[in-house]
C-alpha cells in the first residue's frame, strides 16, 4: 500500500489487519469490508479514472506526510513493542 501510494497509485484493500489504519477509505483508496464489495469498487475505480487519479495524488500526499521518517510516536501496538522488546 505503501509502495503504491508513493507513486501516487491508490489502492483497493481488505479491512484486515493494519491496512484500515493505513488506508483512508474514499480519500486515498478504498477499504472493501466484505466479498462482496470488491466488484463494486473495482468498476468505481475503472469508471472514474479523474477520481482515481486524484486519489492517488492524495495518497501520495498523505504518505509524505503521515508515513515519513520522522520522530515520533510507534504506529505500531505497544503491546508488541513490548513483547519485541521482552
Amino acid at each position: 500500500v505503501l509502495d503504491a501510494a508513493v507513486v501516487g497509485v491508490p489502492s483497493v484493500v481488505s479491512a484486515v489487519g493494519d491496512l484500515p489504519f493505513v488506508v483512508v477509505q474514499g480519500a486515498t483508496g478504498w477499504i472493501v469490508k466484505d466479498p462482496s464489495g470488491w466488484g463494486d469498487v473495482l468498476q468505481e475505480v475503472a469508471r472514474g479514472f479523474s477520481a482515481t487519479r486524484a486519489i492517488g495524488e492524495a495518497a501520495l500526499c498523505h504518505v509524505e506526510r503521515r508515513w515519513a521518517a520522522t520522530e515520533g510516536a510507534h504506529i505500531i501496538s505497544p503491546g508488541l513493542l513490548d513483547w519485541i522488546r521482552a
